[in-house]
């Protein structure tokens, strides 16, 4: 079959489409159905199709608006064509080289011209490989020709042939904690490309021993970390700095949005940034949950209920919201995701949701929404260093106050130092666990329930055990009251009003 044609045929489409008007190109919003359509009559040559419609439209833009319409393209492909057609997988971020995962680490060499494949290229190949597996499987189910159970069983075994060869090429290069993470950027990749159904992550995933030995090697660091816990000493000063940061709302609950898209109409990039990294600290929420994908609401009080009548909300509480939209984990045994919870606020909830619904209503926001997360990474987190604008706020707002490395310290102290989300989302479980675990439960199962695991994850939940609070560590659960909280919170808004 002759590839060449749909690729141009589709170049012409787009180039039609980029010539409306007399001497004025037409926006990349004009281009996209056109690219859609071209896609609707090609039967292969996606990856092709993409580049070129790449180097017309995206190459030359800033990091962000490449990350940004590259998901806009994939809205329009599945919402045209289906969230599994085999295009989806190449249409990607390009010019990716400045990830260390992207870099030209070698992986193979599926041809002898030229130069060896990059791993960026071999998990391209890969998804491709099982998109068409894929289509196959759906295909002879669709016509009758296999039932759902045949189909699945040829699939699987072709999918576990693909993936064996794609291990002994991994084998080959990489050490065995390499081999997990490669292992990890292709079930991404399949996520990516809507092919994360049960069976096909059952069978493309890492060896059983491979595992096994990490997660072995995981639980010795944990316990060795528990011995060594870091103090942090200023942790009322990192609050003071978060709730500082926040937009300021006087305002009841039934205007709180109109109120919120005034600020929002009048927020700047740098300022949503820093709404959002305070409020990663204040409610643990990863920042991809915070600017993307999570939403809150308020946690409704119900008056006591009387017989022959409804409950009725009396308000709202003031130290804890309902979270829903957990990443990360998508799905997996042990967690919560999909499902909406109850978390502790560092501050007060009306605060916390009032500076969420600024960042979701701001230009921006509408944006980070539709990223996946890596675009989001892209956008906020690396390089162009004009573009990462993320850890340098972070820095601005909480390294005066965050423990610094020094000479002697171990591993896992310099590690629970580093200044990065995961360390942030740790002290967040420590100071809620100080505040609002109750007596009856352990640490352990606190820590799981408020960072979205179960009781089968809570080997996740320990490994957030990295601090201790020096004005708290002999505090009890009866006496980790969350009124003193509340003083320091009033304190400080009273200081701030007086200047």
């Amino acid at each position: 079959m002759n590839q060449t044609a749909p690729v141009t045929q589709a170049a012409d489409s787009v180039e039609g489409a980029t010539k409306v008007g007399r001497g004025r190109p037409a926006t990349i919003l004009d281009a996209i159905p056109a690219f859609v359509e071209a896609v609707r009559a090609a039967e292969d040559g996606f990856g092709e199709l993409w580049r070129v419609e790449w180097d017309r439209n995206l190459a030359g833009k800033a990091l962000a608006t490449r990350a940004a319409y590259t998901s806009k393209y994939r809205m329009a492909i599945k919402e045209a064509l289906g969230d599994r057609h085999a295009s989806l997988a190449s249409i990607t971020v390009l010019d990716r080289r400045d990830d260390r995962e992207y870099r030209t680490t070698t992986v193979d060499q599926r041809s002898g011209a030229g130069r060896p494949s990059t791993r960026r290229e071999s998990i391209e190949a890969l998804v491709r490989d099982v998109a068409a597996l894929d289509h196959a499987r759906q295909t002879a189910v669709a016509s009758a020709e296999k039932t759902e159970r045949q189909a699945a069983a040829i699939y699987k075994r072709a999918l576990a042939k693909r993936w064996n060869t794609e291990l002994a090429a991994l084998r080959a290069t990489l050490k065995p904690t390499s081999l997990l993470a490669a292992s990890t950027y292709c079930r991404n990749a399949l996520r990516e490309a809507n092919l994360d159904d049960e069976l096909t992550l059952s069978v493309v995933r890492a060896p059983d021993e491979l595992q096994k030995a990490v997660y072995d090697t995981y639980k010795a660091s944990i316990s060795e970390q528990h011995n060594e816990l870091v103090a942090i000493p200023e942790w009322r000063k990192l609050l003071d700095v978060a709730i500082a940061a926040l937009p300021s709302v006087d305002k009841s609950w039934t205007t709180l949005e109109s109120e919120a898209q005034a600020v929002a109409d009048n927020a700047s990039r740098h300022d949503l940034v820093r709404y959002g990294l305070a409020l990663h600290l204040l409610t643990g929420r990863r920042p991809y949950e915070v600017f993307c994908q999570g939403s809150v609401l308020p946690v409704p009080l119900v008056a006591e209920e009387t017989a022959g009548a409804h409950a009725r909300v009396r308000g709202f509480d003031s130290w804890r919201v309902l979270f829903s939209g957990q990443a990360k984990t998508r799905g997996k045994d042990g967690t919560r995701f999909d499902q909406t919870f109850p978390i502790p606020t560092l501050t007060n909830a009306k605060d916390v949701i009032f500076a969420w619904t600024v960042i979701r209503l701001s230009t921006c926001g509408q944006v980070w929404k539709e990223m996946t997360n890596e675009e989001f990474w892209n956008d906020l987190c690396r390089v162009p260093a004009q573009s990462a604008i993320m850890p340098g706020i972070r820095e601005e707002l909480f390294s005066s106050h965050w423990p610094v490395a020094v000479l002697g310290d171990s591993t896992n102290a310099v590690e629970a130092k580093r200044l990065v989300p995961n360390n942030i989302r740790a002290l967040y479980a420590e100071i809620a666990d100080n505040f609002f675990r109750p007596q009856s439960q352990s640490k352990a199962a606190f820590f799981a329930e408020i960072l979205g695991h179960t009781e089968k994850d809570m080997e996740t939940a320990k490994a957030y055990m990295k601090y201790y609070l020096p004005d708290q560590k002999n505090a009890g659960p009866g006496k980790r009251v969350k009124g003193n909280l509340t003083k320091k919170i009033v304190a400080a808004e009273l200081a701030r009003a007086a200047h």
